[in-house]
């Protein structure tokens, strides 16, 4: 299984529980200036602008010098891939009342990688209202507990890593 198969595995098994909630997402626009308002949103920015460039880059002339430059119209970018590519988060749920960042992996070798990750973009995603986040190893296609996995995190005092 590689990351986007475990991504839509994740995003499935929350659809398919209906103890979990879904959490509505602040426009791209908000998202940006959330990231813009931390030191760490900034940085994360600025290494994302590369892809976001080639990706959505959008060409226009300069009508004065005719010189064309590549812009970035952030409100044209999903704001899942921002969410992705600057906060760190493949999906984010409501447990109980509380809200929950989750950034999926099928890689074993990476879970610790992106529970650091997490620990460190907290300024940012708790901006969003987020209470906790985990690294969520997906190695099944099948989870009869996911609630109860999630529900986990919640009591956690930290940033954790799951399996399902």
């Amino acid at each position: 299984m590689n990351g986007f198969a475990a991504e839509q595995t994740f995003q499935r098994l929350v659809h398919n529980c209906h103890k979990i909630k879904t959490f509505k997402l602040p426009t791209s626009k908000e998202l940006i200036n959330i990231a813009i308002s931390t030191n760490i949103g900034k940085r994360r920015i600025i290494s994302a602008v590369p892809y976001l460039h080639k990706e959505f880059g959008i060409i226009v002339r300069n009508p004065k010098t005719e010189q064309l430059n590549n812009i970035i119209d952030w409100e044209q970018i999903p704001s899942t891939v921002i969410l992705d590519l600057i906060f760190g988060i493949d999906a984010i749920v409501n447990i109980c009342g509380y809200v929950v960042a989750v950034d999926v992996t099928a890689n074993p070798e990476s879970v610790k990688d992106k529970v650091a990750k997490l620990s460190r973009l907290k300024p940012m995603w708790s901006k969003l209202g987020i209470d906790q986040a985990c690294a969520c190893l997906v190695t099944d296609t099948e989870s009869p507990n996911l609630w109860l996995i999630l529900k986990s995190v919640i009591r956690s005092q930290q940033v954790i890593s799951i399996s399902i």
